[in-house]
């Protein structure tokens, strides 16, 4: 596999999947493999195939100041959600801020 990607000078560094089989081949020749990277924004665990969002050192930082406005919208516009997967959390965020 490395030889075909360098072939068409391609070169097989930083890519991961969650296909079993193909774990295996990579494993076999040596490739750099890690079980959790980064795609999108998002953490991705290769082995579960789940996407996971790092909340808690978000919030960390946030407990060092007062909870106001300004620091909720700060905090809403670190998340990076191209795919749209946590809506359903930023949604109740938005509306509270209508509501106001």
């Amino acid at each position: 596999m490395l030889q075909l990607t360098s072939h068409i000078s391609l070169p097989l560094a930083k890519w991961t999947t969650n296909s079993k089989t193909l774990q295996g081949v990579w494993n076999q020749e040596n490739v750099p493999f890690r079980e959790i990277t980064q795609v999108l924004g998002f953490k991705w665990n290769t082995d579960k195939d789940v996407f996971q969002i790092d909340v808690q050192a978000k919030i960390v930082e946030a407990s060092k100041e007062p909870v106001t406005r300004r620091l909720l919208l700060k905090l809403m516009s670190k998340f990076y959600d191209p795919l749209g997967l946590f809506t359903p959390v930023t949604v109740i965020v938005k509306i509270f801020f209508q509501d106001t």
